[in-house]
């Protein structure tokens, strides 16, 4: 083999090396790119839904201590519709969080009304959303 045939061959190796180095750092970056895009819609859409759930908690758990019982069930229906979404997409811990506070807010239409002064009827913070909040929040963290 003379060495023209060398020096071409080594040529276009180092050509197709280059290329492949090339596409296969431009996949890698698209890749990377896209992955985070998709969290970061991902971690948008959980935020949305974690928000609409303590909106309706929050309306829910103020008729629960105003009222000295569940006078329209039908109230509860948006509370229900907002824990099934989160079902769909949220981890098991903030599910649980989540009929936690369910759990609170039926326990409230059980007992008199009452007007929070930042402690419940047995000495606990009223913040019944807190827990849930933290787990939402550790599960957005675990997004990024």
């Amino acid at each position: 083999m003379s060495l023209a045939y060398i020096s071409g061959l080594a040529a276009m190796a180092g050509s197709a090396v280059g290329a492949f180095a090339s596409s296969a750092t431009t996949w890698l970056t698209q890749r990377h790119q896209s992955d985070a895009q998709r969290r970061s819609v991902d971690a948008s859409r959980r935020a949305r839904l974690f928000g609409e759930f303590i909106n309706q908690a929050s309306e829910t758990y103020a008729d629960a201590i105003a009222c000295e019982r569940l006078q329209n069930p039908a109230k509860l229906v948006p509370i229900y519709a907002a824990i099934s979404k989160l079902r769909m997409i949220a981890t098991a811990g903030t599910i649980e969080a989540a009929e936690i506070v369910l759990q609170e807010i039926l326990e409230a239409y059980d007992q008199p009304p009452l007007v929070p002064r930042g402690h419940d009827r047995n000495g606990r913070s009223s913040d019944i959303l807190r827990f849930f909040a933290e787990c939402c929040r550790a599960e957005l963290r675990n997004l990024h």
